[in-house]
């Protein structure tokens, strides 16, 4: 009965595609907002994180991690990003 031809069954695994994507971006969008979105927990690999745990969310880095090798007071950031594990 689920039988389609070739290019309608390409367009509705498309539309399933498109749907769980746009679910997912929702539920990182709700995520982000929250208040806990700044803090970034590691605790399970910090000892193996050689830079900076701080993700950026904007910009033409986003979802890239902080480069700096340098880290603030033995935590996971480096000084400049350390001020959004504190707050």
């Amino acid at each position: 009965m689920n039988k389609f031809c070739l290019n309608h069954k390409k367009i509705i695994e498309k539309r399933s595609l498109k749907k769980s994507k746009k679910q997912k971006d929702k539920l990182l969008k709700d995520f982000h907002n929250s208040p806990q979105a700044n803090i970034i927990i590691d605790l399970v690999n910090q000892e193996y994180h050689t830079t900076c745990a701080y993700v950026f969310r904007r910009g033409k880095n986003k979802g890239k991690r902080c480069q700096c090798k340098k880290k603030f007071n033995n935590s996971s950031h480096c000084k400049s990003h350390f001020k959004y594990l504190v707050s």
